[in-house]
């Protein structure tokens, strides 16, 4: 019983959306915004880090 579980679990994973060749520099605009978004959050996050730990050691 818990195989077939795994197998339908599987499944059930949704598959990546096909890339259509017509709309690529489109897509190449998109990926740069959400590069950039993805590294402001990653900034953030080190700055609140090192917040942290200042605070931690004082």
């Amino acid at each position: 019983p818990s195989k077939s579980r795994s197998r339908s679990r599987s499944y059930q994973r949704p598959l990546p959306p096909p890339i259509k060749p017509r709309r690529i520099h489109h897509q190449q605009q998109q990926q740069q915004q959400f590069n950039r978004h993805r590294y402001q959050q990653l900034t953030f996050c080190l700055i609140i880090l090192l917040y942290l730990s200042k605070l931690l050691i004082i």
